[in-house]
């Protein structure tokens, strides 16, 4: 169907009310639909964020281990330096009773700190601000406070870094959160 305007030649289709209706539906349908998925990703994307981490450490291959940290038994990995800290992992081999695990340590000058686990559970060492003098320890508390807590998990082929505030302990991540944005 085809009707022309008054004064010119140019003609305009036009559509029956019974064909525009669905079209109208359907556009509907599908708007929904988008703005259902759109706000599925972001409340997935709000329930991950976690304000505690602070960094995400990569693997470092070419800093080198230092030798006072290459004593671990497997193999060992560095990581990138997160303002003054060294950090390496290790995967050690299980022995008699002892399962195999998973390894982290951390070093600030003559500082060290690691911690190990069964290999179903993320490995992660802890410092807490203040146990040390130097340079590196006043980037630390420039950065995060006197007191505060860092904690090194190795979570996949990375380290991730997070950050109590000052006086209070890092909780597992199921627990109600206690930490204020690192911005």
């Amino acid at each position: 169907m085809t009707r022309a305007t008054a004064g010119s030649a140019a003609s305009v289709a036009v559509l029956p009310a019974s064909r525009r209706r669905p079209r109208a539906i359907a556009t509907w349908i599908v708007s929904l639909l988008i703005a259902g998925v759109a706000g599925a990703a972001i409340s997935v994307a709000a329930l991950q964020y976690d304000p505690t981490v602070v960094a995400t450490l990569s693997e470092a291959s070419e800093l080198g281990v230092p030798p006072d940290l290459d004593d671990f038994d497997g193999e060992v990995t560095r990581f990138e330096d997160y303002l003054g800290v060294t950090v390496v992992t290790s995967h050690a081999p299980g022995t008699g009773d002892t399962p195999t695990g998973n390894c982290v340590m951390v070093k600030i000058d003559n500082f060290f700190q690691g911690g190990c686990t069964a290999d179903d559970f993320e490995a992660f060492a802890e410092i807490t601000i203040g146990e040390g003098s130097g340079v590196r320890w006043a980037r630390l508390r420039e950065r995060h406070g006197d007191n505060a807590v860092l904690r090194f998990t190795h979570t996949g082929g990375q380290v991730v870094v997070r950050a109590s505030d000052p006086g209070e302990t890092i909780t597992e991540p199921q627990s109600a959160p206690r930490f204020a944005s690192r911005g």
